[in-house]
């Protein structure tokens, strides 16, 4: 599996956000226009290598922005929260600490007419 593939299975699963998120979990960032709301995006920001005398080493720590979306300010709150409650597990489940960087920048999209929670954090992973 990769890291992209165990972070929607975690979120699918988390006790903590499944019933917030509903499975609405996009990558690259790109929310549906026809999505069901909340949603939330994810996009790998980094991912710097890690090596050691024996070469590239399997424990890895990308950081990456979650983009939580509602169409207002309460539900973007709620589905902060949840996320952040499921990220606090992060470790009981794949054994590895994720470490949230910044949580809670909020704003609004006129655009869209949505509000959007951001969320960077940098997740400890061990590559198969």
């Amino acid at each position: 599996m990769s890291l992209n593939t165990d972070l929607v299975w975690f979120f699918n699963t988390s006790a903590y956000a499944v019933a917030a998120l509903g499975g609405r979990i996009y990558p690259m960032g790109n929310l549906p226009q026809a999505g069901t709301l909340p949603a939330m995006t994810y996009l790998r920001v980094s991912n710097p290598p890690e090596y050691s005398h024996s070469g590239r080493a399997t424990l890895i720590h990308p950081r990456y922005q979650l983009d939580l979306w509602a169409e207002t300010s309460a539900a973007v709150e709620a589905l902060n929260a949840a996320v952040l409650a499921a990220l606090a597990h992060w470790q009981d489940v794949l054994g590895q600490p994720a470490i949230i960087e910044e949580a809670g920048a909020d704003s609004y999209e006129p655009e869209t007419k949505l509000y959007r929670s951001r969320i960077d954090v940098t997740l400890w992973y061990v590559e198969a």
